[in-house]
C-alpha cells in the first residue's frame, strides 16, 4: 500500500511540474525582451525617446537662433555625446548631456 502511495505522489508531482512548465512556456509574462503595450518599461523607454528627440530639436533651435554664432565647441561636443547616448538606449544620461549642451549654447532647455 505504501509503494502505491509513493508512486502516486511522485506521479502527481511530475504532472504538476509538467503543467507548470507548459504554462510558463506559453505565458507572455515570462518572455524576456517582449514588451507589451502599456508595460512600465515600454512607457519609460518611450519617454526617454521623446525627451531625447525634444532636446535634440531644442539644441538645433538654440544653435540656429540669435546665439548661433556663439555656440562653442564644448556645446557641440556635449550635444554629440548626448545624441550618442540616446542612440545607444541610455536615454536618461543622453537627456542630461543634451540639456547641458543647450545650457552651453546659451539657451534654457524646456525639459529640465
Amino acid at each position: 500500500m505504501s509503494n502505491r502511495l509513493i508512486v502516486g505522489a511522485v506521479a502527481a508531482a511530475v504532472l504538476l511540474q509538467v503543467s507548470i512548465g507548459a504554462f510558463a512556456a506559453t505565458s507572455s509574462h515570462g518572455a524576456v525582451g517582449k514588451r507589451r503595450m502599456g508595460d512600465h518599461l515600454t512607457t519609460v523607454y518611450n519617454n526617454d525617446v521623446r525627451d531625447c528627440t525634444m532636446l535634440d530639436s531644442e539644441f538645433y533651435q538654440a544653435a540656429g537662433g540669435p546665439q548661433g554664432a556663439t555656440v562653442s565647441a564644448d556645446a557641440e561636443s556635449l550635444h554629440q555625446q548626448g545624441a550618442k547616448l540616446c542612440d545607444a538606449g541610455a536615454g536618461e544620461a543622453g537627456t542630461l548631456k543634451e540639456s547641458q549642451a543647450i545650457h552651453a549654447a546659451g539657451a534654457t532647455p524646456r525639459l529640465y
